[in-house]
């Protein structure tokens, strides 16, 4: 199999600025110097588009915009949230990557922030459709399936693209949100949940560590959020409607991604 890979985010104007950290540092961190794949709609200004092509400029990375608004029949009719726009569901659109010649995205919420190398992770490919870290949520998992488990946060995904247009990845996302749409909370990753529930492999926390998820690694005092001695994240989640740039973020790992930000 050839082994062609890509950097994907999902963005809209809410967040292209916040992402712009994000998208430097995993493409920095990746090992290798990977296209980076911007996947928008019709909310991604001009004036957007133009500031995350100054960082690409700047930077010299290869990227690409890539417009799934005509491509959006899934997920059209998932309910949106105050701080997520339905675009953001387009994640669930991913195998169209295929059709560029992807074989293995490796998708990314813009809410991230990147602490160390990530080539291991870039080293990943799941023989499943996707490998995803588990959210740690049997209750949620009980809400959609009725049985105890493994949730999946959908927030860092690697997916192989093959494999998930294999299995028809569409048509089990059409199935999913038409049988069980009315028990959703979290749209995109509550479909991942139920659609592909036997078609994942399993990530690394380290890959995607959610802030008071996983609160066995979690310390009160000290500069950090986390005990290092316990964990070691290569990148931190902030799940959630409160972000490192909102008005009441004041936790260290908050006040670390706007420091990074700074410096953009």
């Amino acid at each position: 199999m050839d082994e062609k890979k890509a950097i994907v985010f999902v963005l809209d104007d809410g967040y292209a600025d916040k992402a712009l950290p994000a998208i430097l540092d995993v493409w920095g961190f990746s090992g290798k110097k990977y296209p980076v794949y911007i996947m928008h709609g019709n909310n991604l200004s001009q004036n957007s588009k133009f500031r995350i092509r100054k960082l690409a400029d700047t930077h010299r990375i290869d990227l690409r915009f890539f417009d799934v608004s005509s491509k959006g029949g899934v997920i059209s009719g998932l309910k949106t949230r105050n701080h997520i726009s339905v675009v953001a569901y387009a994640k669930l659109l991913l195998g169209e990557l295929l059709w560029e010649g992807i074989n293995f995205a490796y998708y990314f919420d813009a809410d991230i922030l990147v602490l160390r190398d990530l080539s291991e992770l870039f080293a990943i490919e799941p023989t499943k459709a996707i490998a995803a870290v588990d959210h740690r949520l049997d209750s949620e998992r009980g809400r959609l399936l009725g049985t105890n488990g493994r949730y999946l946060n959908s927030g860092v995904i690697v997916a192989n693209l093959p494999r998930w247009n294999s299995v028809n990845t569409m048509k089990m996302f059409e199935e999913a949100i038409r049988v069980h749409s009315h028990k959703f909370k979290f749209n995109d990753q509550d479909v991942f949940a139920v659609a592909l529930d036997e078609e994942t492999d399993h990530l690394p926390i380290e890959y995607n560590f959610m802030m008071h998820r996983c609160n066995e690694y979690l310390v009160e005092d000290g500069e950090l959020d986390w005990d290092p001695e316990k964990i070691n994240p290569a990148i931190l989640h902030f799940i959630g409607p409160t972000k490192p740039w909102s008005a009441n973020s004041h936790e260290k790992s908050h006040k670390m991604w706007r420091k990074r930000n700074s410096l953009i």
